[in-house]
């Protein structure tokens, strides 16, 4: 009679133990496959570091300005003007809950001019005062601290920051 050959498993799977509550993992803490921050972590982390940065007062000019995420190459010129503009103007001290942050477009000729007249209102704020102190110090820029950079676009749009 032929004898029988036997195979063993090399190895044998065990079933882990039922979860318990400490098992369980919290909504903040990482997937185990990522061995790394829970997303609220990283997000809470990132936001300390943008806040740190200033972002919160981040300049938003240009027609290919930080919103869209496209590379700035005027980023340094938008910042410029950006403080230039806001050195001139005088938030009206007014309890407007309601008012969201006017933008005004100005256009700056090559040589750094910005006729008041090219100065224009895109975005309402809501309330007058306010729209009106934006405007003005816009108009009141004359020439800028330095000349339009070259492939600039000459028209830049300026996002004044409410601290409502």
């Amino acid at each position: 009679t032929p004898e029988k050959h036997v195979v063993k498993p090399k190895h044998v799977k065990k079933t882990p133990p039922p979860a318990t509550h400490e098992d369980k993992p919290d909504e903040d803490a990482a997937a185990p496959e990522t061995m790394g921050l829970s997303k609220a972590q990283v997000a809470k982390k990132l936001g300390a570091k943008l806040e740190a940065e200033g972002t919160e007062k981040g300049v938003y000019s240009g027609p290919s300005g930080s919103r869209s995420g496209h590379e700035n190459n005027f980023s340094d010129f938008y910042a410029s003007i950006y403080d230039q503009v806001m050195n001139k103007w005088n938030e009206p001290n007014l309890d407007d809950a309601q008012a969201v942050n006017p933008v005004v477009q100005i256009h700056v000729d090559k040589d750094g001019h910005v006729a008041p007249d090219r100065v224009t209102l895109l975005t309402s704020s809501g309330n007058q005062a306010i729209d009106d102190s934006a405007l003005s110090a816009a108009r009141s820029l004359g020439y800028l601290l330095q000349p339009l950079p070259d492939r600039c676009p000459p028209d830049i749009s300026i996002t004044f920051k409410l601290t409502h």
